[in-house]
């Protein structure tokens, strides 16, 4: 509730309270986000995903591909669902999280396993409100990085550049 009232008053460019301006109310927004994904980060690294990945793998056996709807952050189903692309994709693959990501990587992925839509987004996703561009970084767990550091390559920093960047870069 609190973030949906941060939102409007950003929105409308409106006062959230007479000591705030715009900047003060996006500075708190930001800082609240951050808690918020310190703490779900945090629990992910000890968190379990066997019971997420056997759930998935029962419910969508063999060829079906899973199709999940996520309210949370946290990466926990992510994981599962790539762990589960690797016993079913020669080389595993990321979620098609039907949303315009553009991370050189993941739109140049062959393969994308399952569909998975997060609708309050996600941990390792970053946006740019400048550029309005989405990219998927990487989590603190590294529980996941194992498709995601086939499919970036050697430089995880090299595909959070734009295309042209990129081409330059590597050329």
């Amino acid at each position: 509730m609190l973030m949906s009232l941060l939102d409007t008053a950003l929105d409308r460019r409106q006062s959230f309270h007479p000591g705030w301006d715009a900047n003060s109310i996006l500075e708190i927004r930001e800082a609240i986000e951050f808690g918020i994904f310190d703490v779900l980060e945090e629990k992910l690294f000890k968190a379990q995903t066997n019971n997420h990945w056997d759930f998935l793998q029962r419910i969508y056996p063999r060829p079906a591909q899973p199709c999940v709807i996520s309210t949370n952050y946290d990466l926990i189903i992510d994981t599962a669902m790539m762990f589960l692309s690797e016993s079913r994709l020669p080389e595993g693959g990321l979620p098609s999280y039907q949303c315009a990501i553009s991370s050189h990587f993941y739109r140049n992925e062959a393969a994308h396993f399952g569909v998975l839509l997060k609708l309050h987004g996600s941990l390792n996703w970053l946006y740019c409100k400048t550029c309005h561009r989405l990219e998927i970084g990487a989590s603190e767990s590294r529980k996941f990085l194992k498709v995601l550091s086939r499919l970036v390559g050697p430089s995880l920093e090299l595909s959070y550049m734009t295309d042209s960047a990129y081409a330059t870069s590597i050329g």
